[in-house]
Formats: structure tokens, C-alpha cells, sequence
């Protein structure tokens, strides 16, 4: 039996009593975090457990309605909803959040807001899909690291190459790396998916305009990043200022100076990936708790939601930053 199976099997009888998880949850804004939605995920996507398939999401889409006031950006913004509340959010845009996850969100009546990378989806190679390609796959890259650093690369890596780093890798090697990298990550959506997503509920943040670690961004690196992407989104009428950090992993991603300076940017609430509960609502940091495909019954579900750092470390198949 799976160590989630058995976290599961002992606390959630206590949470089946009449009113206990009503109970637990009654002051609490939860901000579910999804990235592709797919019945054939992509490589990267599976390495990193950041899939779930149609099937499992109709069932949460579910529970997250029984259990919780469904909130829109407008509503986060302005304060004005009732708790328990929940907010649905994607990183990064993959193509099958717009085509199979749209769906099940309009039939279900849920909004929800995806964090877009625009550089991608204008045609160049998403930074997250091309940095852990190398540093996973990539062997000769990982030489070039350890000789440059003089030291064996370090698993989370990915987190603090720089561009530098990867270009001096390609002026030696060549760009065929490029399309392996973007074969590994998966397909985003196109631009006239972007335009379709009003329509079916959806809302488009920011995520940057790569998908660069924005705590190794210089400052003026990190506003430049931000407003590219704000320029890019503009043309679309659905965009929200809402934030979601790359990654998103506390003092590695974010600290009080990138919250400083996306808040003057505009940004009305800036979204982390760490794995805690949001008792104060109108907080500007707010974190969330990770869905996995591994969460597939409403027992499991519970859980998640008031243990969210314990359950979702038990369900990674790899120690990941979550984007």
C-alpha cells in the first residue's frame, strides 16, 4: 500500500464525521494549482506528475464545488466573496488546458485563471521545458556544467541556470537541442485558443514572459520580464492582474523584494506553489495547494486540502518545484 494510501486511510475517517472538514475549512481561501489537463501528457509532464487526465479532473471539479464558494479573479480582487472560498488556476498555458480542461470547467460552471508564458506561444522554447531537459537528459550538458562550476550539477539546478549558462552551451553544441527540449515539454496553446477563452471561462495572468526564476532575475530584469508579458496580454480582453511565480518555491523563487516590485507593477496578488493554507484572503502573497492525477477519490481529495504539504510531497514522483 502507497504511503498516500495510508496518510488517507487514517485521517480521512476523521474528516467523513458530519461537519468536521466543514468545520476545518470554514475560514480558509484554498487556490487549486493545475498545469495540462491530457490523456497523453507530454514527457516533461509526466516526469514531474503535473498531469491529470480529463477523467480525474471532472471528479475534482466536483468536489471543489461541493466543498467551496467558487470564486472569480474579479471577486479575489475586490474581497467581496464568502468563505470557505476557492480560486481554480493553471501555470504555463499547455495546449490541453484550452481544448479538453475548458470544457470540463464550463460544464462544471467553474472559472479559473491560467498563468501564461507569452514567449512560447509567440515561438520560442518555454525556459522550464529547456533547463530540466538538459539537466535530465542532456548528458553532455550536464559535462559542462560540473567543469564549469567544478562541481557535480546539483538536482535542482534547473532553479539557478542562468541564460548565460545555457548559451555558452549552445554556442559550443549547436541549437539542435532546442527542438528536443520543446518536443520534451509539450505543446502550449495557440494564440487563437487564447482568443476562444472568454468565452469558456477562462482568465489569463501572468507568469512572465518566459518562465525564468524570478528570484535570480536582477530587478530590472524581473520588471522587464513582467511588462513584456503584460504588453503581449494586452490585446486579450480576459486578462487579470493576478501573478503566479515560476516555480514558485519560497526564498529559492520569491522574496520581499520581486513581492515589492510586481505589486508596483500592478500585479493585485502574487500566486506561490508552496504548499500552505490561505487564512487571510486578502493576503498579497498567496500560496497554493497542488492537484495531482494521484488524487482521485474524495476521501483523498479532504486530505489534500488540510494537509497539503504532507499529502502532495507523498504523490511527486520527483522533488519539483511546481510551476
Amino acid at each position: 500500500m502507497g504511503i498516500s494510501k495510508i496518510v488517507s486511510n487514517f485521517v480521512s475517517p476523521v474528516l467523513s464525521i458530519p461537519g468536521v472538514f466543514a468545520r476545518a475549512t470554514r475560514n480558509l481561501l484554498v487556490t487549486f494549482n493545475y498545469h495540462e489537463i491530457s490523456d497523453n501528457p507530454s514527457q516533461f509532464c509526466t516526469d514531474f506528475n503535473l498531469n491529470v487526465r480529463p477523467e480525474i479532473f471532472a471528479k475534482q471539479l466536483l468536489w471543489i464545488k461541493k466543498y467551496f464558494n467558487i470564486i472569480t479573479p474579479q471577486q479575489l480582487v475586490s474581497g467581496d466573496f464568502e468563505l470557505p472560498a476557492a480560486i481554480v488556476t493553471f501555470d504555463d498555458g499547455f495546449e490541453g488546458v484550452f481544448n479538453e480542461g475548458a470544457k470540463l470547467l464550463k460544464k462544471a460552471g467553474i472559472p479559473a485563471v491560467v498563468f501564461m508564458n507569452m514567449a512560447p506561444i509567440q515561438g520560442q522554447s518555454c525556459w522550464s521545458g529547456l533547463v530540466t531537459y538538459l539537466c535530465e537528459y542532456d548528458d553532455a550538458f550536464k559535462q559542462h556544467i560540473s567543469k564549469k562550476y567544478d562541481r557535480p550539477i546539483q538536482p535542482d539546478f534547473f532553479l539557478y541556470c542562468t541564460q548565460e549558462d545555457v548559451q555558452e552551451y549552445l554556442d559550443h553544441y549547436g541549437n539542435s537541442v532546442l527542438d528536443k527540449a520543446d518536443v520534451y515539454h509539450g505543446k502550449f496553446a495557440s494564440k487563437n485558443d487564447l482568443l476562444e477563452s472568454a468565452a469558456n471561462g477562462l482568465y489569463l495572468g501572468n507568469h512572465l514572459f518566459n518562465h525564468y526564476n524570478a528570484a535570480s532575475l536582477s530587478l530590472q530584469d524581473l520588471e522587464q520580464q513582467y511588462l513584456l508579458n503584460e504588453s503581449a496580454l494586452s490585446e486579450f480582453s480576459n486578462t487579470v492582474p493576478l501573478f503566479s511565480y515560476p516555480f514558485g518555491q519560497p526564498q529559492r523563487c520569491y522574496n520581499r523584494d520581486t513581492d515589492e516590485l510586481l505589486s508596483s507593477l500592478g500585479a493585485a496578488h502574487l500566486f506561490t506553489a508552496y504548499q500552505l493554507f490561505n487564512r487571510d484572503p486578502n493576503a498579497r502573497r498567496l500560496h497554493r495547494t497542488t492537484m495531482f492525477e494521484d488524487i482521485n477519490s474524495e476521501s483523498l481529495f479532504r486530505v489534500n486540502c488540510l494537509l497539503p504539504a504532507s499529502i502532495n510531497t507523498l504523490l511527486r514522483k520527483k522533488v519539483w518545484a511546481t510551476d
